[in-house]
């Protein structure tokens, strides 16, 4: 047998052998993107519009989704470790670039997006990977060393910082938060001191609360959500239309196409609020589904975790669930009432390319840990210093 042969052979094994695990955390993303794609044909705009135009565009942001996916998977969490360096330093350029003037796209009031022409990317996207890596890096390279106050502690929250300052100034708080948490759960987990991090979190809370009392917008945010039905008219609107979206569909919904959430009623029905709009027109069988779904999502994820070979692969993987899992727990919580309003899209269900992108680039390094840990290691990568 020819090495292209052999070469074949192995492919068709591994597939053969890929764990079931695999394949139902694989069918909750195709099932989660699916809903958000049903819920994108009615969301997409008002009936006199262009069919689907929403719908249409996010085919094709999930068809480059998919290949970015493939690519994750066919790359492998083993060999992330290479690119490390590079992935870190450009997730810095991007955090940069996107405060430029004419670099920078500025939309409500914040810095987010990076003009590429006919396209462009968000940043605080694209930079989970480089941040990712980084950290997870760090923490392999000191292992049992991380219960020292000074490694496990002063050196990763340095570490973190750059991006947590480039965040805060964009400005956007909310994804800042979601990268302190996907952090602080890395540490908590490779053995950091917990009084350390109690007291990182103190700290991070009186500073989440000087940087709300100096933002009009964001005390707007709080009030409305202290007081939703006060303020349903003004600050509250949004997440109050919401709330009826919910109250509307009931348990099966007023079906496909036919609420009235997305005949702008409630702003960014099709991004930040979709879950509100799965409500309306699916019921609550398919908002509890997605719950569910995410779930599931999750516990299969965590099964494979305590095959990891080492600290990096662990925490590449487990830093990868939380930054899907998180965010779509803070979509959801703010959507539902349980938190403050907050523009974040829901993963897998939200329109947007960027997100989308990366939720599956990092799905596919989830998936391929099913593929590479459950097979026997013949030569472990070098290590990169």
């Amino acid at each position: 047998m020819n090495d292209r042969n052999k070469g074949e052979a192995r492919g068709w094994s591994s597939l053969r052998s890929f764990p079931i695990r695999g394949w139902l955390l694989l069918l909750c993303v195709l099932a989660l993107t699916s809903i958000g794609l049903t819920v994108l044909l009615s969301a997409g705009g008002s009936s006199d519009s262009l069919l689907g135009s929403y719908f249409a565009r996010q085919l094709v942001w999930f068809s480059i989704a998919l290949v970015g996916g493939l690519v994750a998977f066919l790359f492998g969490v083993r060999r992330m470790r290479y690119i490390l360096w590079p992935a870190a330093l450009l997730a810095l350029v991007a955090l940069v670039l996107v405060l430029l003037p004419g670099i920078g796209v500025e939309v409500n009031g914040a810095r987010r997006w990076i003009n590429l022409g006919p396209m462009r990317f968000q940043a605080s996207e694209f930079g989970k990977i480089g941040f990712l890596c980084l950290f997870a890096w760090y923490v392999h390279r000191n292992g049992r060393r991380m219960n020292e106050f000074i490694r496990g502690f002063i050196i990763p929250a340095l570490l973190v910082a750059p991006f947590g300052l480039l965040l805060i100034l964009e400005p956007d708080l909310g994804t800042t938060v979601l990268y302190l948490a996907v952090a602080g759960a890395i540490l908590l987990a490779s053995g950091t001191p917990f009084r350390a991090l109690f007291l990182a979190v103190l700290f991070l809370a009186v500073a989440i609360t000087v940087l709300i009392l100096h933002s009009p917008e964001r005390m707007d945010r709080v009030t409305s959500f202290l007081d939703m039905e006060g303020n349903r008219s003004e600050g509250g609107y949004q997440l109050w239309q919401g709330i009826l979206g919910f109250s509307v569909g009931g348990l099966e919904g007023a079906g496909p196409g036919r609420g009235r959430q997305h005949l702008s009623f409630l702003p960014e029905a099709h991004t930040d609020f979709i879950f509100a709009v799965v409500g309306e027109e699916l019921g609550f069988f398919a908002t509890g589904g997605v719950v569910l779904l995410f779930t599931g999502f999750t516990i299969l994820a965590l099964s494979q975790l305590r095959k990891a070979p080492d600290l990096f692969e662990f925490n590449v993987v487990f830093g990868a669930l939380l930054f899907i899992v998180g965010q779509a727990m803070i979509n959801m919580g703010v959507v539902t009432g349980l938190l403050p309003t907050k523009g974040m899209s829901l993963p897998f269900l939200s329109y947007g390319g960027s997100n989308l992108v990366v939720v599956c680039f990092l799905t596919g390094i989830i998936l391929s840990a099913f593929r590479d840990w459950e097979a026997p290691v013949i030569q472990r990568p070098v290590e990169i210093e």
